[in-house]
């Protein structure tokens, strides 16, 4: 669930859904009004909420530079996330999609964990809890039913026999030094029937020599910064590779053992490989309904562009000489 919920990732607004809306429109989605007066209070919310607007401002401005403004930039993103979350509305009305009350607890869950906590998510009121609560909701059964994706006992382990190269673990020694020419000297005394775990922990300049003797231990590749990698991946079983410059030095790397662990040792890795999936699907489908829609954006918030690699609400320009700031209307 945390996953799919980075498919809006930064997630600069905590968005709500606004039903039977009247008046003045902030924006209309296919039809569908996002009205003024609730995006308004939802600026409100998310403004008042002192710690968790803080961390908004560490990666940009909330508050405009006049008392009860906010900055158009900020107002922009929470309305592009209300355009997206709209999307998701109708896709899950369009489907006679249900929201269980397990969805609405895994989704409170996740935003408690994206806010910053429980005190965090409290400040809100009730009703912005229960409207952002039920969008989040949205969004996971949405994922699952355009993505055709189940992430259950039997999907994981479909998952894991199809995809054992993604899980294999190399078993992996190595010697570090500062040369070329040291690690030359290493592998040729290596070659001749040194033992490599004397070698390593008299010789080498990783910190973790002298406990573990060069051991690295049985692991994803990946897990390795590229070059290293790229030795350890290709080196056959038993053999001694070639110097490898690193930015820690030069490597001497053995692989004694490649192996696929079994589904219980990673089980979670191929969960969140198979939610992955899901991520994926869910976001080629966001991005062709993006692209289908009919999107009109309120002047006063700026405008809908969907022609950048991340369709988005545009803010308008701000007046020469003064900060660009937007004033939420009065709702009722």
């Amino acid at each position: 669930m945390r996953r799919l919920i980075a498919v809006f990732a930064a997630l600069v607004a905590m968005t709500a859904a606004a039903c039977g809306t009247v008046g003045p429109a902030a924006a209309t989605v296919n039809g569908t009004h996002i009205g003024q007066g609730d995006f308004n209070e939802e600026l409100r919310q998310i403004a008042g909420n002192k710690t968790y607007r803080q961390s908004i401002e560490q990666r940009l401005p909330v508050l405009g530079q006049g008392r009860g403004t906010v900055d158009a930039s900020f107002a922009a993103q929470v309305l592009t996330r209300r355009i997206l979350f709209e999307l998701v509305h109708q896709e899950a009305e369009r489907r006679h999609l249900k929201v269980t009350a397990t969805d609405l607890g895994r989704a409170r869950q996740d935003i408690v964990q994206q806010v910053g906590g429980q005190k965090v998510f409290a400040a809100f009121s009730s009703t912005y809890r229960k409207l952002l609560t039920r969008r989040f909701a949205e969004v996971g059964v949405v994922q699952l039913a355009v993505a055709n994706v189940k992430v259950d006992a039997r999907s994981v382990a479909a998952y894991y026999d199809q995809h054992k190269d993604e899980f294999t673990q190399d078993c992996v020694m190595h010697v570090l030094v500062d040369t070329k020419d040291a690690a030359d000297k290493v592998r040729a005394e290596l070659g001749t029937g040194a033992d490599f775990a004397q070698i390593a922990s008299t010789t080498s300049k990783d910190p973790s020599a002298k406990q573990n003797k060069g051991d690295l231990g049985c692991q994803s590749p990946g897990n390795y910064v590229a070059e290293f990698a790229n030795a350890v991946s290709t080196l056959p079983v038993g053999e001694l590779s070639q110097p490898v410059q690193t930015q820690y030095g030069w490597h001497v790397i053995k692989v004694y053992e490649r192996k696929v662990p079994p589904l219980s040792e990673v089980a979670l890795q191929v969960k969140q490989a198979v939610e992955q999936q899901g991520q994926s699907a869910f976001g080629d489908w966001l991005q062709r309904a993006i692209q289908r829609a009919h999107v009109s954006v309120n002047p006063k918030f700026g405008r809908f562009d969907k022609s950048q690699g991340q369709p988005q609400v545009v803010p308008p320009q701000a007046p020469a000489r003064s900060s660009n700031t937007t004033a939420p209307a009065p709702s009722g």
